[in-house]
């Protein structure tokens, strides 16, 4: 079987699937913003997740006084991997900001801690994704 070239994609003859790059590198400003939205509601998740496990060690440290070095290593691995996912969460928040037209208020809110990461999850949720997205609204 011999690979051919239609269009954008490329086929098998007796095969007319696409293949998957063409998928991967879809120019299709709708397609991208789908996909960033539904990675987006993974991470407002894990951001949650993060932060009420981070909170636990913070907790013994700060009101329970409890400064061991069992304590303080996990309260350090903890924090390192929620300012990833927290960082990550906010630069995609911001990625997804003018084509779902959000407000500068809402994005703000959404930055704020756990309310903010189910809140924007609820939204993207509840709120249709814009049948038209323009090239020019999209950073990434």
């Amino acid at each position: 079987m011999v690979p051919v070239r239609v269009g954008q994609a490329e086929v098998v003859s007796g095969n007319d699937t696409p293949a998957v790059g063409d998928y991967l590198d879809s120019m299709d400003p709708r397609a991208k913003l789908v996909r960033k939205v539904r990675v987006l509601k993974v991470v407002a998740i894990v951001e949650t997740i993060s932060y009420c496990c981070l909170l636990v060690p913070m907790t013994r440290k700060y009101l329970l006084d409890d400064h061991s070095q069992t304590n303080y290593l996990v309260l350090r691995i903890i924090a390192y991997f929620h300012g990833l996912v927290a960082g990550a969460f906010a630069v995609m928040a911001f990625d997804v900001r003018r084509p779902m037209s959000w407000s500068w208020p809402f994005f703000g809110a959404t930055l704020v801690g756990p309310p903010g990461a189910l809140l924007a999850h609820w939204r993207l949720r509840h709120q249709p994704i814009p049948a038209m997205v323009r090239a020019q609204d999209m950073y990434f």
